[in-house]
C-alpha cells in the first residue's frame, strides 16, 4: 500500500491561508496531494496556496452542507486507492461571539479551529505520532481531537 496522503483543504475564510499553510507545513516525510475546494476561490487565494504548494489542485464547489458536501464531491471523483488516508481541513469562522457546542462541551471562535486543527497538525512530531498510527494499524479508521472526547 502507497503511504501518499491526501489533504482537502475546504477554503471559505480567505483571510485563514496563512494559518493553514503554517500548519501544512507541519507534513513532513510523505509524499502528499493538496486538493482545495470551495465556491469562492480567488486568484489571490490560489496564488498563496500555489507559491506554498505549487502542485495544488483546485475544486469549485457549491458550499452546501458547510463543509460536507465539497468534501463529498471531492472523493467521489479521485482514485481514493492511491492515498493511505486523507486529511480533512476547513476554515472555520472565528467570530467570539459565536458559541459551538459539541459533545456538551462549549467552544468560542478560534478555539474550535485550533482544536480540530491541531489535533492533527500542531506540529511535525504531531503529524508524524498521527502519520505513524496509521501506518502500524491499518485497520485505523480516524484521528481526531481528545479535547472533544466525553
Amino acid at each position: 500500500m502507497t503511504e501518499k496522503i491526501l489533504v482537502v483543504f475546504h477554503l471559505y475564510y480567505h483571510n485563514q491561508i496563512p494559518y493553514f499553510i503554517s500548519k501544512m507545513k507541519n507534513i513532513t516525510g510523505v509524499e502528499w496531494d493538496l486538493i482545495v475546494t470551495g465556491n469562492n476561490l480567488t486568484k489571490e487565494s490560489a496564488d498563496a496556496i500555489r507559491k506554498f504548494k505549487p502542485d495544488a489542485h483546485f475544486m469549485e464547489t457549491e458550499n452546501r452542507g458547510y463543509d460536507i458536501w465539497p468534501f463529498i464531491q471531492c472523493i467521489k471523483g479521485i482514485d481514493l486507492s492511491k492515498y493511505l488516508y486523507i486529511i480533512k481541513l476547513h476554515t472555520k469562522n472565528e467570530d467570539e461571539s459565536m458559541v459551538i457546542q459539541f459533545n456538551g462541551i462549549k467552544f468560542r471562535g478560534r478555539k474550535w479551529l485550533s482544536l480540530m486543527v491541531n489535533a492533527l497538525l500542531r506540529s511535525p512530531e504531531r503529524f508524524t505520532k498521527n502519520h505513524n498510527a496509521f501506518v502500524s494499524r491499518p485497520k485505523l479508521g480516524l484521528i481526531y481531537s481528545m479535547d472533544v472526547n466525553v
